[in-house]
């Protein structure tokens, strides 16, 4: 999940040689220096040659069956089951040679480590139903009903070990530290009931009713199965007898409501204990407390909008709107220590309220047998509020790390990033706070938003002038104790360090492209996508503007600031000058969180391919019925004002248990891989 301070990505950003640093000797001005500077950057954690010397390696493998039966028993009675397997096996291991230290400089393990890992998914599905179709006068009705059922198992083993004893040991079993072995397995049975009728009236309105019944091995004891029911319209204006409008030529309005479930994990209704190996022999510690009235929480989506063809149907409009509550959200949360459970339990506490819309353009521009140009562009917009967390105090999002700035509090938005945020100039910030506290402001005449020695207040001028009036080393703990941003409550909440400043959830998304075929044979198909309105927490740029000597300071910004405080050449006026530009943008990580939301919004070329079709003749001649050839790119290329490695990369994937925590995690920026640009080749015979 990225953030790996011992991969060679990672080492490349401590360590670039294009982000140099200047120095007192070599500054000159900003964004110049008269040489080279320190041409390597800061290295940290190890060096890019002993990097290279680790192995990481996943191969996996799966198998995808399916048997399909089907009776019509009459020509309105129709019965079918489908049966399937899915398996699929994972094999991992890591390994550090003995000696791998190549450049004396890591002391991560030097003597060697090796980890393994394999896991096997068996996924086994049944599907079946009976359908019964009949019409009655001016009515049609089309009726399904049958029963779904999921068995899934998963089995893993691991092992890892360091401190091999010489060089050539590569195997787990000839560590002599920190031995482990670890084994799991968990069999999870999930099914339902399902049944739905649909009445058509003159084959131009139509409504649906259904349910589904779900029942499942991980709901608490107390809960028993749930019924998820649903309703919809859809009336088709255009598909009655006499419409010939050209303008609107097709017309169909639509309406649901219906409800879907999302279930907790199989064993968080028990309550369940932990080994714990001692020096007197293994015992049990306290796990999870176990809740047996844990259901599913709960959805309830009500949509409503239309699709319109125009202009003979060159032109397609589609529109949606949709507002949706989720009720018993499952919730991660803690509970008195005296319980003698420290670790968050699944609760069904929160509720959570969204609305949204989605509105899609698709257009053929030029439809002839030789030349057809089709066009399109959609675009969704998303609003997510916790509501209610049933009492609970916030969240954290990926547990207490404190450069993990995302929270889940009430009235807030998911997602939400809480960081400390500058002082405003007074006058340009509001007087009170919604608490309606004073929000700390400074005077721009003669005051910085600097809390000089940590006494609370703006720092002046006159001050800041004579502490530097001589240089100073910005990376020594006495100037970052003098030098601290002066911070302000502008939401109320009464910790500075938790303001609200953006949320990790884009606002917007949406695609734009199309598809231009002529001449017979070619065919052009381009999709470019798009994301507004969120920020990403940048922990790579954090790390390397950070005031560490070792594990930051490579960025050039920093250096040119750390040059003319240190230049003895340099005046007062000139170090105070670099002083509010280092408060005011690239202090970073002494307060977690401070300058690392920063704006997400990116449009990327996701996707170009360029198809020859050789046509029937020449295909013939080949001896095949068709064969084409597509050249093919996807993630070409990334237009984005955000300053860290990519706006889609993330650290951490997919959140802890629970709906709230699943994915709100996904803008992180810390250490990982960029996306990949790839290309392709593909030759398409057929015979």
């Amino acid at each position: 999940n990225n953030n790996n301070i011992y991969g060679v990505n990672s080492l490349a950003y401590m360590a670039r040689p294009e982000l140099a640093n200047c120095n007192a000797s070599t500054y000159v001005a900003p964004g110049k220096c008269s040489g080279a500077g320190n041409v390597f950057g800061n290295q940290a954690f190890m060096t890019v040659r002993e990097a290279m010397q680790q192995t990481n390696r996943t191969a996996t493998q799966r198998y995808v069956g399916t048997l399909d039966a089907s009776y019509t028993a009459t020509e309105r009675l129709t019965l079918s089951s489908t049966f399937g397997f899915d398996y699929a096996s994972q094999r991992d291991f890591g390994f550090s040679p003995f000696g791998y230290n190549v450049d004396l400089f890591t002391s991560n393990n030097p003597d060697g480590s090796r980890s393994v890992f394999s896991g096997g998914t068996r996924v086994l599905t049944l599907d079946g139903k009976v359908a019964y179709n009949r019409d009655f006068g001016p009515f049609t009705t089309s009726n399904v009903a049958g029963l779904q059922v999921f068995n899934n198992r998963t089995e893993t083993n691991s092992g890892s070990s360091n401190f091999f004893p010489g060089p050539g040991i590569e195997v787990v079993g000839a560590g002599g530290q920190n031995i482990s072995a670890g084994e799991s397995f968990l069999t999870t049975v999930n099914g339902g009931y399902f049944a739905q009728s649909q009445i058509g009236w003159h084959d131009w309105v139509f409504g649906t009713v259904g349910g589904r019944y779900d029942f499942s091995s991980a709901f608490g004891q107390d809960a028993g199965g749930v019924f998820y029911p649903k309703v919809s319209l859809s009336v088709v204006p255009s598909d009655r007898t006499g419409w010939n409008s050209t303008l609107l030529s097709t017309f169909r309005m639509r309406a649901a409501i219906g409800q879907s479930g999302r279930q907790p994990g199989a064993f968080d209704q028990f309550t369940t204990f932990a080994p714990q190996v001692t020096a007197v022999g293994s015992g049990l510690i306290p796990s999870q407390l176990g809740n047996p009235d844990l259901k599913p929480e709960i959805s309830t989506e009500i949509e409503a909008g239309f699709e319109a063809g125009l202009f003979n149907n060159k032109v397609a409009l589609e529109y949606t709107a949709w507002t949706r509550t989720v009720n018993d959200a499952l919730v991660p949360r803690t509970f008195p220590t005296s319980g003698g459970f420290r670790n968050a339990q699944l609760t069904n506490i929160g509720q959570i309220d969204a609305n949204g819309m989605e509105i899609s353009l698709r257009s053929q521009v030029i439809n002839k047998s030789s030349n057809k140009l089709e066009l399109f562009a959609n675009a969704a917009y998303l609003n997510q509020t916790l509501a209610s967390l049933g009492g609970a105090p916030p969240i954290r999002v990926s547990g207490g790390y404190a450069r993990y700035r995302i929270y889940l509090k009430e009235g807030a938005p998911l997602g939400s990033i809480y960081e400390p945020r500058l002082a405003g100039a007074c006058g340009s910030v509001p007087a009170t706070n919604s608490a309606n506290r004073p929000i700390t402001c400074y005077n721009s005449a003669d005051q910085l938003p600097i809390n000089f020695n940590g006494r609370g207040t703006a720092a002046t001028r006159a001050e800041l002038l004579a502490y530097f009036s001589q240089p100073r080393d910005i990376q020594t703990s006495a100037v970052q104790s003098a030098l601290q941003p002066l911070l302000a409550d502008y939401d109320g909440s009464g910790i500075l360090f938790e303001q609200n400043v953006g949320k990790s959830i884009p606002t917007w998304t949406g695609a734009f492209g199309g598809t231009w075929s002529f001449a017979n044979h070619w065919k052009f198909q381009s999709t470019l996508e798009y994301r507004t309105g969120y920020l990403i927490s940048n922990l790579t740029d954090g790390f390397r503007l950070s005031q560490h000597p070792s594990i930051g300071s490579n960025r050039r910004e920093f250096s040119e600031i750390q040059a003319v405080m240190q230049n003895p050449a340099s005046t007062p006026e000139q170090r105070v000058q670099a002083a509010e530009t280092y408060i005011r943008g690239y202090r970073r990580l002494l307060e977690p969180g401070l300058y690392q939301g920063q704006n997400g919004n990116f449009l990327r070329w996701r996707e170009l391919a360029i198809t020859y079709d050789f046509g029937a003749d020449l295909a013939k001649k080949l001896g095949f019925r068709n064969a084409s050839i597509t050249a093919a790119g996807r993630n070409l290329f990334l237009w984005t004002s955000y300053p860290g490695q990519d706006p889609e990369s993330n650290e951490n994937g997919r959140g802890s248990v629970g709906a709230l925590q699943d994915n709100f995690q996904n803008a992180t920026d810390g250490f990982g891989l960029p996306i990949p640009r790839r290309v392709s080749l593909a030759l398409n015979l057929n015979f």
